[in-house]
């Protein structure tokens, strides 16, 4: 004997609108996500043409770039060239960390830099940035 599942039209009416604010909430939340992986982007993005610029004036007072320790922990020093120091950290599950700064010479820096999103010419992920002869 076959078993006939008898739904009713009210049940049928508010299952369909609870699936419907599912869907609903779930692009709100995506929609958000996104929106906060962007704006994250584009404050790293803007605060590394910060940095590489501050080094630039750097490179114009000292004739050299900061060592990687004098970056890392000159804290007197490096607040000559930028008005926040240490670097801020924006934090993103894809971007443990935003900053990674390197001399392999005193007259050229690598600035390695994640963004959780592409943002402008730079893509998700981490991008360089570099200046120097």
């Amino acid at each position: 004997m076959p078993l006939n599942f008898f739904i009713g039209k009210t049940i049928k009416q508010f299952l369909s609108s609870l699936a419907a604010a599912v869907v609903l909430l779930l692009c709100v939340f995506l929609g958000v996500s996104r929106g906060r992986q962007l704006a994250q982007a584009k404050i790293i993005s803007q605060n590394a043409q910060a940095i590489t610029q501050g080094l630039k004036y750097f490179y114009q007072d000292q004739d050299r770039f900061p060592s990687a320790a004098e970056f890392s922990g000159n804290l007197n020093l490096m607040l000559n060239y930028f008005s926040v120091f240490p670097l801020p950290q924006v934090p993103a599950s894809q971007c443990p960390q935003n900053f990674v700064y390197q001399r392999p010479n005193p007259k050229v820096f690598l600035l390695n830099f994640c963004l959780p999103a592409a943002e402008g010419n730079f893509h998700s992920g981490w991008n360089q940035s570099s200046g120097g002869n």
